[in-house]
């Protein structure tokens, strides 16, 4: 009977931990996701004509990835050195850098004239842009049940927000060409999307975060210095970019790769597909934007797209 009792302690025991991890796992992907939409949201009204300074979005950058990289700085003290990694490892490492140095970059040159609510849908395309790039560089093809589910993402990322600002606002108004710029953006993340497949099994996830934080934080400085831009800040904004800096470059990474190996990559890409949810959410209650119902639409095909294609993604 004391046998069966321990083991039956055991199996309890090992359920509740297993139990317990699932609902870190489900935690974290979710705060990942609020985190990501929040630094997507809280850095407009900083650059809006209203402020008696407004910031430069490549100055904020260089600060949002400054931060990042002097946070993660003490936690790569166990990682093993870049002098023990080949060039080619640490030049990919670079242009993993650059890419998304210069996708943050565009992203906030098109939250400055765009909506946040847009720029929160409109972010959703770096999933297709991934797709399209791993279909060219890694030569990899989408089966005939997952064309549909592909199809839903595009028109809900893309062509339902861009199609209503172009009716709304006209054709290249500031507006539309702000649209355009958070496309940019999606393409250069969906190439930082491929990259960190074969970054991540050569480099320490800390690692790859502080490096190409102080990759993108040069990036921003030479773009300061060569567009001659004021190296001049509100100090008022501080606040806000330190915010942006913490929970909007490295934080929701590490939460995502934890959930990931709690909960596995199909929940973890699931959850982390509410991040327009919570940018909608976000620009609604901080920004007073309001909500139309092509922005439910757009995000609800997203949301669908993204479970059904949730295998395809969970592969990649």
């Amino acid at each position: 009977m004391k046998i069966v009792h321990d083991f039956s302690t055991f199996r309890y025991s090992s359920l509740s931990s297993k139990k317990n991890k699932i609902a870190i796992g489900i935690a974290l992907a979710f705060a990942g996701a609020a985190m990501d939409a929040l630094a997507d949201v809280i850095p407009k009204p900083l650059m809006a004509e209203t402020q008696i300074s407004p910031a430069a979005p490549l100055m904020i950058v260089f600060l949002i990835y400054i931060v990042s990289g002097a946070i993660f700085t003490p936690f790569t003290t166990k990682s093993p050195s870049l002098f023990k990694f080949s060039r080619k490892s640490i030049y990919a490492l670079t242009g993993l850098g650059v890419a998304e140095v210069l996708g943050t970059i565009f992203f906030l040159y098109g939250l400055k004239d765009t909506s946040a609510i847009n720029a929160a849908i409109l972010g959703n395309s770096e999933i297709v842009f991934g797709i399209i790039i791993a279909m060219i560089v890694l030569s990899e093809r989408i089966k005939r049940k997952e064309f549909l589910p592909f199809v839903l993402i595009g028109i809900g990322a893309i062509l339902i927000p861009l199609g209503t600002s172009v009716s709304e606002h006209g054709f290249m108004t500031n507006f539309v060409i702000g649209d355009l710029m958070i496309l940019l953006s999606g393409v250069f993340m969906g190439i930082v999307m491929t990259m960190y497949k074969r970054m991540g099994d050569e480099f320490d996830s800390k690692r790859i975060i502080q490096y190409t934080s102080f990759v993108g934080a040069a990036v921003a400085m030479a773009g300061i210095l060569v567009m001659n831009i004021p190296f001049e800040l509100d100090p008022n904004h501080l606040p806000t970019i330190l915010v942006t800096g913490v929970v909007g470059i490295g934080i929701p990474i590490l939460f995502v790769i934890v959930a990931l190996r709690y909960i596995g990559a199909v929940r973890t890409i699931l959850i982390f597909s509410t991040t327009s949810v919570f940018g909608a959410l976000f620009a609604h209650v901080l920004l007073g934007e309001i909500i139309t119902f092509a922005n439910v639409g757009a995000i609800g095909l997203v949301i669908v797209g993204t479970y059904l294609l949730r295998k395809k993604l969970s592969k990649d």
